[in-house]
């Protein structure tokens, strides 16, 4: 879910004397921008939270539960025991990401 505390207001486009102040179409302007660029970093750093990473790339750590691909079928994966190696999870799965539940 994208998150946008992080967005301020527009500016505002009229003065307390009722004008339109000669910077607003550039203050405007530079908000917008500010806007896209915020959006842009959100998008990019939820696709990369949520996205199956392969496995020849890294391998989940510590303990926990994973979606991961066996034969391009989804189905979960769970270490209880860290001391437990990785070894024969690359032959097995192609891809893995973690599961993220929901905020409260």
């Amino acid at each position: 879910m994208i998150r946008l505390d992080n967005i301020k207001y527009p500016p505002e486009p009229v003065c307390s004397d009722g004008l339109i102040p000669e910077d607003f179409p550039d203050a405007l302007e530079a908000w917008m921008q500010e806007c896209d660029e915020i959006t842009i970093v959100q998008l990019q750093a939820e696709l990369d939270e949520y996205r199956w990473i392969p496995v020849s790339e890294r391998l989940p750590e510590g303990v926990g539960i994973w979606l991961v691909l066996k034969n391009r079928i989804p189905e979960t994966f769970r270490k209880n025991d860290d001391s437990v190696l990785w070894k024969g999870f690359a032959k097995t799965y192609t891809h893995w990401k973690p599961i993220i539940l929901p905020e409260k």
